[in-house]
């Protein structure tokens, strides 16, 4: 950001003459003037709500054979995003875990490639708000961001939504970008966002043999989930 700052120097200077004799200048005084104007759009994102999202210890004898919950409930969080501008914006959603499937935020894996758990991540039933204004979510097909070919794509421009829709964690997949949308499917400008999204973590069917791979040690289920924001 470039800040231009304009000094100006007032100078009074009197020339009253009285009876032939000069006025002279006893002193002077300056004002100094600044300020900016800004052309910079600055966008802050704080995730409200659990700081982090714990399974706690769970007894392998304990895990539903079909696969599972394992933090008890879907966690509830909320993405709040405040611009200095009215902007378009949108949020990624990934997983340091990587995912190669679309309805897995992020997979878990054995030391022998099976997969044991996964985070889900989706958007619930509580719509975003801009302005405190209820809007929809909408899944966007254009990875790119790019406003003059964005296309708004997925089951929430249409008229009966689902009540939960998915998180995707795979990179370029539709569902892995959102951004919240009016009526009228155009993506929303707006200074103020609230966001609100949830996650849980889910055991994988222990047919395939995962929990054989981890007998006598502690599989451990620590992972970091990233949202990125973007202003288009």
């Amino acid at each position: 950001m470039t800040t231009f700052k304009i000094y100006l120097l007032f100078f009074l200077l009197s020339n009253t003459f009285i009876i032939h004799c000069y006025a002279n200048n006893q002193g002077r005084s300056e004002i100094l003037i600044s300020g900016y104007i800004n052309s910079e759009n600055i966008c802050t994102l704080n995730i409200n709500g659990p700081s982090s999202l714990d399974s706690g210890s769970i007894n392998i004898s304990d895990l539903n054979p079909n696969g599972g919950i394992l933090t008890g409930e879907m966690k509830n969080f909320n993405a709040s995003i405040l611009c200095t501008m009215p902007t378009k914006i949108a949020l990624k959603f990934s997983s340091s875990l990587g995912s190669d499937n679309a309805y897995k935020l992020g997979i878990y894996k054995t030391n022998k490639n099976k997969e044991a758990a996964h985070i889900y991540a989706d958007i619930g039933k509580i719509k975003p708000t801009t302005d405190g204004i209820l809007n929809k979510y909408a899944a966007i097909g254009n990875r790119n961001l790019n406003p003059n070919t964005l296309i708004v794509v997925g089951p929430l421009q249409y008229n009966s939504e689902p009540e939960y829709q998915v998180i995707s964690g795979v990179q370029g997949n539709k569902y892995n970008i959102y951004s919240p949308i009016n009526t009228n499917y155009n993506l929303k400008t707006s200074t103020s966002f609230n966001l609100p999204f949830r996650l849980g973590i889910f055991s994988e069917n222990v047919n395939s043999g995962w929990t054989n791979d981890i007998i006598g040690t502690s599989f451990s289920l620590s992972s970091t989930v990233t949202v990125e924001l973007f202003s288009i």
